[in-house]
């Protein structure tokens, strides 16, 4: 999500024609987006942690897709920004709680570790975006970064998942994912 939250002002302005001025006012709606996903993503991930991780990751590979092919329409620009903040933030939770459910026994040591994990990503993924508009890949460039970065999260949630004997499975055609989690993958809370 950094490797293309970090270039948004550029996109807006120089892709989407947006004023400069408008710029603040279209990042005030990321940080609605935000905080409706923290809101929302962590009801989901109560009722269905894994369901939440992969949904969310979906999500948000589909909003920077959105996103990169909007971009030229100001006012579709915006609302993509938007629908980005909201499903780059609604997996929030689900990451704490996993973080916690592994780590039950060393919570403080869990909850810096996973802020040190988000910080290198906050690190890493605006140097990956700088770099391919370095290379002249202009500025919709670092959404498709962003997109590759999910598409790893997912795949290294896919290998924790299989390691583990977790799986995504549907109950019924309107009942949406169920996650089946051993009974020794639990946390202490449940």
């Amino acid at each position: 999500m950094f490797a293309a939250f970090s270039y948004f002002s550029p996109l807006l302005t120089r892709v989407a024609g947006l004023d400069p001025d408008a710029v603040p006012l279209a990042l005030v709606g990321f940080g609605v987006g935000a905080f409706v996903g923290v809101t929302v993503g962590g009801r989901i991930a109560d009722r269905n942690l894994f369901g939440n991780l992969l949904g969310s990751l979906a999500a948000t590979a589909a909003s920077l897709l959105l996103l990169a092919a909007v971009a030229s329409v100001p006012w579709a620009a915006v609302g993509a920004v938007l629908l980005v903040g909201m499903s780059a933030f609604s997996i929030a939770g689900a990451l704490n709680a996993r973080v916690f459910q592994i780590a039950a026994d060393a919570p403080t040591l869990a909850a810096s570790m996973n802020t040190a994990a988000f910080n290198v990503g906050n690190a890493v993924g605006p140097a990956l975006g700088g770099a391919v508009i370095a290379l002249g890949l202009g500025y919709r460039a670092p959404l498709f970064v962003g997109v590759a970065l999910v598409l790893g999260a997912v795949a290294t949630a896919l290998v924790a998942m299989r390691r583990e004997g977790i799986r995504v499975r549907r109950a019924a055609p309107s009942a949406g994912p169920v996650v089946t989690v051993p009974a020794e993958a639990c946390c202490a809370a449940d």
